[in-house]
């Protein structure tokens, strides 16, 4: 008799498995037969995951059209397993899976613009933060600031791209009324995502800062993160960088490096 961890496990492998029968599923016949109920949960879970991508993906949708979306949908899902009951949580490996889709290769930029979307959708559910005032850093020791980790804010995502995304994701919204002209070939971007209130804010940075900010995502000191600003553009300003992004609540704590 198998145990109810094992009857879930075998429920869930063949919901995504077709290939899997009703019976080794312990789904019993009733008034419906065993692979007809079983077809019915199978649909149910592909229909809700399709509309949960959708939902988070919409530019996504637009550009490929509707029958290549839920295509692309159902070899997502199939291949990756509903890991939390919070269908806001699902999804996050969409922009990996496109980018190795040959359904969609004629499109290079398209994971980038689901790498965007997703960002979107993390900061719209992210926990409010409090905020750093440049009142607190003033009472830090001037030379301890080379050995500070700065804290980004948990509803703000950082996202680059090779390809104009932004002017991409503007051009597709649902209530866009102005025709676009976009060249693929006009360079990329380097974004700011960021929630203000109940509203979502997409706002293009000078790649100095964004490598900047970037690195102190990953934990970086504040000398390290300078590194990689200066690397990218020599005029690169840390106390202008710091000041706007202390006031923009882009950050939003800071820590010793022993801490």
């Amino acid at each position: 008799m198998p145990s109810l961890r094992e009857l879930q496990q075998q429920f869930a492998a063949s919901l995504l498995d077709v290939g899997i029968p009703a019976d080794a599923a312990d789904i019993r016949s009733d008034r419906l037969p065993a692979s007809a109920r079983l077809r019915i949960y199978r649909n149910n879970m592909f229909v809700s995951l399709t509309n949960a991508l959708a939902a988070c993906y919409p530019v996504v949708r637009r550009l490929v059209g509707e029958d290549c979306f839920k295509e692309q949908a159902r070899q997502y899902i199939r291949s990756h397993e509903l890991r939390s009951p919070n269908l806001h949580q699902y999804g996050g490996g969409f922009a990996d899976f496109l980018s190795t889709s040959p359904d969609v290769r004629t499109l290079p930029y398209l994971a980038d613009v689901a790498q965007l979307e997703w960002a979107c959708q993390q900061v719209y559910h992210a926990p409010t933060a409090t905020h750093l005032s440049l009142e607190e850093l003033a009472t830090v020791d001037t030379g301890q600031y080379h050995a500070l980790r700065f804290h980004l804010n948990p509803s703000t995502r950082l996202v680059a791209s090779s390809y104009p995304i932004f002017q991409i994701w503007r051009a597709n919204q649902s209530d866009q009324q102005d025709d676009y002209t976009i060249s693929l070939d006009g360079g990329g971007d380097w974004l700011l995502v960021m929630r203000r209130d109940d509203d979502i804010e997409i706002k293009s940075i000078k790649p100095a800062d964004w490598c900047f900010l970037r690195a102190l995502a990953d934990g970086a000191t504040l000398h390290a993160a300078f590194t990689r600003g200066i690397a990218a553009d020599l005029s690169f300003d840390l106390a202008k960088c710091l000041r706007e992004h202390i006031l923009g609540r882009t950050l939003i704590g800071f820590s010793s490096a022993a801490a």
